[in-house]
């Protein structure tokens, strides 16, 4: 479902992209929560089938030291994002040059996280005392390029109220994660099977956003302001690492302190407790924020 903000003006215009009020856009924000939780309902049953399913192929340990590697690296992705994907979806107004210089950062440091990550697997597997801990994180520092680079095209589906897109997007790649996982998990692949899934559904949501989005990135310019947005997503990455450090420190010392095999078990409980939390929080951000941005001039509507 594609939900068009205004019919008699397009958001595309010659010198970029302008937020305009919508009428009915109470409705718009209704339908969008409806759809986006909706979405979240069918991805929540999807993650727990995967960790029923998955749990009876691989072993408490192939889940830890998958765990390991997500509860230290995660942090990058917080940097990787860097705030540039709200920035872009709440801006009043977005030329060509500012998406497109917001690209091409978001790209950057997707790939110098990723560089980062690869860099520092040693490290990473030192402190947990988990050789395989190396090889995970190696595979998975690709995620940050794959992310870095979708991470616009997302933010543009976001920002146009395509919230039915974005939903069958994520349901999609969740499911085409577990069949992948499940085929090799039965084969014998033990923690690859979790590396693949996260690999797989990174690079079909680059894939399938880029498609949906349907705009290509152009060279980066000096011109553009970039200033307010880049102020913007630095005071948000500060809220974004106190959250993550506080829901990701008892991974990191149960990890280090007794090991992957008890690490597993915590992750999996963990992740059924959280799924149903995650449906009704997630629709709240994905929708409030493009909803209420066009708004925010009008104090009385907002």
């Amino acid at each position: 479902m594609t939900v068009q903000a205004d019919s008699s003006a397009p958001l595309h215009e010659l010198d970029g992209d302008v937020q305009r009020p919508v009428k009915g856009l109470g409705r718009i924000a209704a339908r969008g929560a409806a759809v986006t939780m909706g979405g979240q309902g069918v991805r929540m049953v999807i993650q727990i089938a995967s960790v029923i399913i998955l749990a009876k192929l691989l072993t408490p340990h192939d889940y830890g030291v998958v765990a390991m590697v997500l509860a230290v690296a995660g942090i990058a992705d917080i940097f990787r994002d860097f705030g540039l994907s709200s920035a872009a979806v709440q801006a009043k107004s977005l030329s060509h040059a500012q998406r497109n210089n917001l690209f091409w950062l978001n790209s950057a440091l997707g790939l110098l996280l990723c560089l980062i990550v690869a860099a520092g697997s040693p490290l990473i597997a030192s402190f947990y005392h988990e050789r395989e801990v190396r090889g995970i994180a190696l595979a998975l520092s690709l995620t940050f390029l794959l992310n870095g680079l979708a991470t616009q095209f997302r933010a543009d589906l976001d920002r146009h109220l395509r919230f039915g897109q974005l939903a069958l997007v994520d349901i999609g790649t969740q499911v085409a994660g577990l069949v992948v996982g499940v085929v090799l998990a039965v084969n014998g692949a033990g923690y690859w099977a979790l590396v693949a899934q996260q690999l797989l559904n990174s690079a079909l949501t680059l894939a399938a956003v880029a498609i949906l989005a349907g705009w290509l990135p152009r060279r980066p310019t000096r011109n553009a302001e970039m200033s307010g947005l880049l102020r913007f997503g630095w005071h948000l990455v500060g809220t974004q690492l106190i959250g993550y450090a506080t829901n990701n420190v008892d991974s990191v010392v149960i990890g280090h302190r007794f090991g992957a095999a008890p690490l597993g078990f915590y992750n999996r409980a963990f992740q059924l407790l959280m799924a149903p939390l995650t449906q009704v929080r997630a629709p709240t951000t994905t929708v409030a924020l493009p909803v209420l941005s066009r708004i925010e001039s009008d104090n009385k509507r907002y």
